[in-house]
Formats: structure tokens, C-alpha cells, sequence
């Protein structure tokens, strides 16, 4: 008779254990909502919104369903959009592309201006532009490799962390890597925005 009670009891105390880790899961959950981190939860959550994505230089291969435009320069009416998120990436990891010092001016200006608007320089060789039209001496060019100009939690910021030296030097052996930062960071800059 006391190896039933115990057994009993035993089976009352897990059900009303599960019950409350069940209880406590959901109010946790209303606290701190999933968010799909795989690719295609990611791309699912890009489609939902009011986003628009420009490139300017070398175009990395981005998954299918990531949908991406790229321009040919830096005309004003190339980058400027009124859609809810607005990201312009000029890619330079080969030094070649056409980004001059006005450009960085006006890009600059659009930007405080619209708090939609985020922008993104992935390189080396124009850094020392941004010391200038930016106001910033803290580009470190032996680790660094971009800079940006972004919303951040409602507040506009630089934003130097996107790419490193250490970055270029894996994508060598995994080129992926790159496009899938780029989502990474574009979702994290939206969501950061949304709080």
C-alpha cells in the first residue's frame, strides 16, 4: 500500500511539475517572442516589411528569395526611396568602384534627414573619406574594412563593425559568409528598430 502512494504521488508531483514548466514556458513566451533564426524564417520575416536593398559594386550571390537591386552609380535618384527600411551598400573590397568624397557628402546629408534610410561602405581604400565628411578619427584600417551610417534603436550612429580584415580573410574559403552577414545585419538593425 505505501509503493502505491509513493508511486502516486510520485505521478501527481511530474504532472503538476509539467504543468507548471508548460504554464511558465507560455507567460515566458509572451515576454520574449521566437524568432526564426534560419534562413528561410529569415527571408519570410524581409518579405513581410516595407524593405528595399541597394548594391552598388560587386554583387554577392545572396540566397534565392532575398531580393536585392543593383545600381550602376551614385546618382541621387538610384539610392533615394521611401520605403519603411532603405539599406545602401557600396561594396569596394577591390578598390575600384567610383565612391568620391560629394558622395559620401550627400549621403550623408540624405540620411539625417530620413530616419528610413541606412547606409553601408564595405572596403578599404576610400576609409580616410569618412575621417573627413563623418568627423571620425577612430577608423582603425588595419582591422577594419567598412563604415557605416545606420538606425540603430531609433538613434542614428556610426557603425564600423560590419566587416573586418579577419572577416576577408575567411570568405577567401567560404564566400557564403558574406552575403549571410549581410542578411544577419540587416535584420538585426531593423529588429533593433522595432523595440
Amino acid at each position: 500500500m505505501k509503493a502505491i502512494k509513493t508511486v502516486i504521488i510520485s505521478v501527481l508531483s511530474v504532472i503538476i511539475l509539467a504543468v507548471i514548466v508548460y504554464v511558465g514556458y507560455g507567460v515566458w513566451l509572451q515576454y520574449h517572442p521566437e524568432t526564426d533564426t534560419s534562413l528561410e524564417g529569415q527571408l519570410d520575416y524581409f518579405n513581410k516589411i516595407d524593405l528595399k536593398v541597394l548594391w552598388y559594386g560587386d554583387k554577392p550571390d545572396f540566397p534565392e528569395g532575398f531580393n536585392v537591386e543593383t545600381i550602376d552609380d551614385l546618382k541621387d535618384s538610384n539610392w533615394q526611396r521611401d520605403n519603411d527600411y532603405v539599406f545602401l551598400f557600396v561594396d569596394d573590397l577591390k578598390g575600384d568602384v567610383n565612391f568620391t568624397e560629394e558622395d559620401a557628402k550627400k549621403i550623408k546629408e540624405y540620411a539625417d534627414a530620413n530616419n528610413n534610410f541606412n547606409f553601408q561602405y564595405i572596403g578599404a581604400e576610400k576609409l580616410d573619406i569618412f575621417k573627413k565628411v563623418y568627423d571620425d578619427e577612430d577608423i582603425d584600417k588595419a582591422k577594419n574594412m567598412s563604415y557605416g551610417y545606420v538606425m540603430f534603436e531609433g538613434d542614428r550612429i556610426i557603425y564600423g563593425g560590419l566587416w573586418s580584415v579577419i572577416d576577408n580573410e575567411a570568405q577567401q574559403k567560404n564566400p557564403e559568409n558574406f552575403s549571410m552577414i549581410i542578411l544577419d545585419d540587416i535584420e538585426y538593425l531593423i529588429r533593433s528598430n522595432e523595440k
